[in-house]
C-alpha cells in the first residue's frame, strides 16, 4: 500500500504541483511529456540540476525555479 506522501516517479521530470504536494493532474502529465521532449530535442533538461542531487533537491530546484530553454530549440509559435 502507497502512502499519501509518497513521491512516484522519475524526480527530473515530474511536475512542480507534485513535489509541492499538490493536486495532480493531466496537466502534469503534459509537463512531463514536455520535458522528455525536450531532453530528446536537445539532450538538455530545462534546469540545472546533476545526477548527484538527491530527489528533494531536484524537487526544489523544478518547484522553485523558471525553466530555461534550451539553445537551439525554437521559440513558441
Amino acid at each position: 500500500m502507497r502512502s499519501e506522501n509518497t513521491l512516484v516517479g522519475t524526480p527530473l521530470y515530474m511536475a512542480p504541483e507534485t513535489f509541492l504536494r499538490l493536486e495532480y493532474s493531466s496537466a502534469s502529465d503534459l509537463w512531463a511529456i514536455s520535458v522528455v521532449v525536450c531532453d530528446l530535442h536537445s539532450h538538455l533538461l530545462p534546469w540545472l540540476v546533476n545526477e548527484n542531487m538527491t530527489p528533494e533537491e531536484i524537487g526544489q530546484v523544478i518547484a522553485l525555479q523558471e525553466p530555461v530553454k534550451p539553445s537551439g530549440m525554437a521559440d513558441a509559435v
